[in-house]
């Protein structure tokens, strides 16, 4: 009887174990079979790094800016939040909150550079959650592009 005891203990144990190690799956909304990557549409912003699992696509609020001081404040100089000159990949970047998307993180938005990924090498004040701001050279082509809810495709 002592011997049946300690071996239910023990399933017990190994399952509690094994429940702790994988948490209960996330109920993702379904998507079309003919989409490549998945979209789908994050309400919350989690912390830290996005896992390791590949291209995926996200409902983002993409915005634009120029390097003036109405888009960057009174001490622009030209300079990004990773240190890179907006000349950096003849300007073809994003800033984007980095706790979501570290810098050098690629990012493809349609509409900006063909379609091309870019790196996030900028963050701004009000670029919070899953939000990105392209990078343009002028304030009317920045204008142009205004803000839009864009499927951004995340390179990780």
């Amino acid at each position: 009887v002592l011997l049946g005891l300690l071996l239910i203990a023990a399933a017990l144990l190994i399952q509690r174990r094994a429940m702790a190690r994988d948490p209960e799956p996330v109920d993702i909304p379904p998507v079309s079979q003919a989409q490549s990557p998945s979209v789908m549409t994050l309400p919350e912003v989690p912390t830290g790094r996005p896992s390791e699992r590949g291209p995926r696509v996200v409902m983002m609020e993409v915005t634009a800016y120029c390097p003036c001081k109405k888009c960057c404040g009174p001490k622009a100089q030209g300079i990004t939040a990773s240190g890179h000159r907006v000349s950096y990949n003849k300007g073809a970047f994003v800033a984007a909150d980095t706790r979501i998307l570290p810098f050098y993180t690629k990012v493809s938005v349609p509409g900006y550079r063909s379609g091309k990924a870019v790196p996030v090498i900028d963050r701004g004040g009000d670029i919070k959650g899953y939000r990105l701001d392209v990078f343009f050279y002028s304030h009317e082509e920045a204008r142009q592009f205004g803000r839009q809810i864009l499927p951004v495709t995340i390179y990780e």
